[in-house]
């Protein structure tokens, strides 16, 4: 298995410039809208990730069976998108998305008469997809399932005779990235509205455009979690605005209580290290923006500060386990966590120095998580760290660029 060492400068470059990839997440909303609408649109600044390549790859393809591998956007919305189109198929992936929940999709599904079956496990993928014309109906959604799933329901609404009604539970996970769906539906032509917990998607057609991919926010993370671990650092996240359309954006006022700001400037978002306006014993809610976790618990264990985080029960359904894994991998460092039903609390930092080595679970947000914590040792070990072609894939020659020492093993 391919590792990789890393040793970290002892200072940042004040004003370097990092370059970001495009959302996955838009991409990928805007993928599912271009197919549906006919290709009739065009997306430019199109994402590099893995996923959305991936995603783009299976859109254009005559295949029947589908290999998602461990993208969980992408199964979810194929899930949906296929149930409109002609032709019978295989919906799978890796053994990880072997046990990923797709029940409460799958039901969502059935109500508005697809034809659609499971090919393994009751709840789980695979699934067996027979194309048809679907017709619209009021859907109920658990708070506890995934905003994919919603997202998915929604994006295919316009084609759906009759349309379709969703009502969501109070307690929904991931709120953030229903609203991104339903700006860029919205964007995109579609009769679509949100009236507290009810959406409400309208028969009809996507409309022809030219679309702009934004830079990712949930990318930008990370080096938020950098450059608290350097004094007085300033970093520019080249091209990174402040749209409001990703849910992620807000994880910077998160940062800020653990001494970081990011302010607009000419060149996109620039990060300064604030540390002495740091809150004490910051609380996070996590509840719809559950992908900070890895660059949130890795920053408070750096600087050790005890933090709690709420909001966190759906980590277990991500790439790997993040809480688990994150907790196992940050005891490695003596890092100490109390666990609630719903709750985490880190109660003592990491100690600092040695070599540590880290697993990844082939999650790429735990790759850079634990790469970054670099500077509070003489070098880091990171198992798998091919996974960031998911979200970010040149993060390593970023990394590069930044100063560190980068020594790739098979």
């Amino acid at each position: 298995m391919k590792k990789v060492s890393i040793v970290a400068p002892n200072t940042l470059e004040k004003g370097f410039e990092v370059n970001l990839p495009s959302s996955k997440s838009i991409a990928n909303r805007l993928l599912i809208i271009q197919a549906l609408a006919g290709g009739e649109m065009d997306i430019h600044e199109l994402s590099e990730a893995d996923d959305t390549q991936l995603l783009q790859y299976l859109l254009n393809s005559d295949l029947s069976e589908f290999n998602t591998k461990n993208a969980g956007t992408v199964f979810r919305f194929l899930t949906a998108y296929l149930c409109l189109q002609k032709g019978r198929f295989l919906l799978t992936g890796s053994d990880r998305m072997m046990n990923r929940p797709i029940g409460p999709l799958v039901d969502a599904l059935r109500s508005l008469w697809a034809q659609i079956d499971y090919a393994g496990a009751e709840g789980f993928p695979p699934v067996r997809i027979t194309g048809s014309e679907l017709s619209g109906s009021s859907i109920e959604i658990p708070g506890e399932v995934s905003s994919q799933f919603v997202s998915a329901l929604m994006l295919i609404g316009p084609y759906v005779r009759g349309g379709i009604e969703l009502i969501l539970a109070q307690q929904q996970v991931s709120r953030s990235y229903i609203h991104m769906t339903y700006l860029l539906m919205k964007e995109a032509g579609a009769g679509i509205e949100i009236s507290e917990n009810i959406i409400t998607v309208q028969e009809g057609k996507y409309q022809a455009g030219q679309y702009e991919v934004e830079k990712d926010w949930s990318s930008a993370h990370f080096w938020m979690q950098l450059s608290a671990q350097y004094s007085r650092s300033q970093l520019i996240l080249v091209g990174l605005k402040n749209s409001g359309l990703q849910g992620d954006e807000q994880v910077a006022k998160y940062f800020e209580k653990l001494g970081i700001s990011a302010v607009s400037c000419t060149a996109g978002i620039e990060l300064q290290n604030i540390q002495k306006s740091a809150s004490c014993d910051p609380e996070f809610d996590l509840s719809s923006t559950p992908d900070a976790f890895p660059a949130l618990a890795c920053t408070a264990a750096a600087l050790g500060r005890r933090t709690g985080f709420t909001g966190i029960h759906h980590l277990q359904y991500k790439e790997s386990d993040r809480l688990e894994a994150v907790i196992n991998e940050l005891g490695k460092v003596g890092v100490v966590f109390e666990q609630g039903a719903d709750t985490l609390t880190l109660k003592k930092g990491l100690k600092s120095g040695g070599n540590p080595e880290f697993n990844t679970y082939d999650d790429h947000r735990l790759a850079m998580a634990f790469a970054l914590l670099a500077p509070k040792f003489e070098s880091v070990t990171v198992v798998n760290p091919e996974v960031v072609i998911k979200s970010y894939p040149s993060f390593w020659t970023e990394l590069k660029k930044a100063g560190f020492s980068l020594d790739f093993k098979s």
